[in-house]
């Protein structure tokens, strides 16, 4: 089926709209509200009229390589968009970039190499009047090279349109939008001067290290005042398209020889805890730890090697597979999750980073089709772009990690327009650990090292979800 211009929501003219006005917009809309095609419809207009050439996509791998050039064909006034994928080797990029595509898509991380490769002219940028940043919260580091990249490039002259796109704008704190806001404005006529400036302007620390930092009283208001007349938000028109998603937290008991492991690591973890500093590395690392107890089973100090301590887990995904009607969605964490899970479905499909383009396409296309049972998922690898939502409607958070932007996206492949149950959202927990602080973290949008210190501290209750 080919949509019509007409079957565009009210909302996602808007956007169209909104973008083509500026030459640079934030355009913040909620997993599943149809950013892709606003990119799309705004970029054929300019087109049209005579505004625009060429577009320049950058993106996280996976929507690089199966979102766009998908997503184009479904639309009459798009699939005729031409696409190159700078994805791959460096032969691979090249060509994409020396094509005469309407649009070239390309990854984050290839951002050094196209910042080199164009100024040593191997490639011309000078026909690409419109550069987007899709899922810009990967601009939410205002010190990272992508970020300074990301300026950079915005800020050459050729860019007449600065589009940056994303479901989650800030997942931390407002400090996640300077590099979001630098490049829709290289020129710093929103925020003039550095980041460092900007941050000790708006920011107080709330450690002695300046590890961790806290917005000053009023300092929110004053920040989207500033960014208002180039953000637009589609939350509440958008919320009106999607599906209803239904929370689910599944308590599972540890064992008791795994439960000893687990109090045994956490003794050594609030041992690193001083009372009024950010996480030190080391604690981090026995936060790993003690998520992998949870899990089921520990690496060894190679990290290849692991033992299985439990399958608590994996029992529980057991029931919840047997119990529902069509595809079951299962976001994991570790890789020894996903061994143990083929144990237990030996059709398992994957989508993990080792995925090839070809064979998550493959994957996609049967998943929707309602082919696949179970199919596991990192969320660095289902956060963004993919559409799932006519495969099944239920998601199971094996291990919940501490990233509420990784949440909302990888629950959002399902709950997206197109979706025609309730979305349900399992999320297997260990009875009283650090796994109850993860769930409530991403679930209401914490600071994840804030509430991990307070509950390991007992400044809160380690199963705070109970309230």
């Amino acid at each position: 089926m080919v949509f019509q211009r007409n079957d565009l929501h009210r909302y996602q003219e808007e956007a169209i709209a909104f973008l083509k006005g500026r030459s640079g917009a934030l355009l913040i809309a909620p997993v599943g509200a149809g950013k892709t095609t606003v990119i799309h419809h705004a970029f054929v207009d300019l087109k049209r009229d005579g505004l625009a050439r060429r577009m320049l996509i950058v993106a996280p791998l996976r929507v690089a390589q199966t979102v766009h050039h998908i997503e184009a064909k479904k639309w009459a006034e798009t699939q005729d968009l031409s696409f190159a994928l700078a994805v791959g080797n460096e032969r691979v990029r090249l060509a994409a970039f020396k094509s005469e595509a309407d649009v070239v898509v390309t990854n984050y991380d290839a951002l050094r190499w196209l910042e080199r490769a164009a100024a040593g002219r191997v490639i011309s940028l000078d026909e690409f009047d419109v550069v987007v940043a899709e899922e810009s919260s990967c601009l939410k580091s205002a010190t990272s090279q992508r970020t300074k990249i990301m300026a950079r490039i915005a800020g050459w002259g050729p860019a007449h349109f600065r589009w940056a796109v994303t479901a989650t704008p800030r997942s931390t704190s407002e400090m996640d939008l300077w590099g979001q806001v630098r490049f829709c404005d290289p020129f710093g006529k929103i925020w003039p001067g550095t980041f460092v400036e900007w941050r000790d302007r708006f920011f107080t620390p709330a450690d002695r290290n300046g590890w961790a930092w806290r917005l000053r009283n009023g300092a929110g208001d004053v920040i989207k005042a500033a960014i208002a007349p180039i953000a637009l938000s589609l939350d509440e028109a958008a919320a009106k398209t999607r599906p209803p998603i239904v929370y689910n937290t599944i308590r599972v008991p540890l064992p008791e020889k795994a439960r000893k492991t687990y109090f045994s690591v956490e003794n050594g973890l609030k041992a690193e805890l001083a009372p009024d500093i950010a996480l030190p590395q080391a604690a981090i690392a026995i936060v790993g730890k003690l998520l992998q107890i949870t899990s089921g089973a520990a690496y060894h100090a190679d990290g290849e090697k692991f033992d299985v301590l439990h399958d608590a887990k994996i029992e529980a995904l057991k029931e919840i597979v047997e119990g529902t009607t069509g595809g079951v969605l299962v976001l994991y964490q570790f890789r020894h999750e996903v061994e143990r899970m083929r144990a237990e479905f030996p059709n398992l499909a994957v989508l993990g980073g080792g995925t090839s383009r070809a064979e998550a396409e493959r994957i996609v296309a049967d998943w929707n089709a309602g082919k696949i049972e179970v199919l596991a998922g990192h969320p660095l690898a289902m956060g963004h772009g993919l559409n799932l939502q006519r495969g099944g409607s239920t998601v199971v958070w094996l291990t919940t990690g501490w990233s509420s932007e990784l949440f909302e996206q990888a629950n959002g492949r399902l709950a997206r327009q197109g979706q025609t149950g309730t979305v349900t959202v399992h999320q297997i927990v260990a009875e009283g650990t650090v796994d109850l602080v993860a769930a409530r973290v991403v679930r209401q949008r914490l600071v994840a090292t804030m509430e991990l210190m307070k509950a390991l501290r007992g400044v809160v209750p380690i199963d705070p979800l109970a309230a």
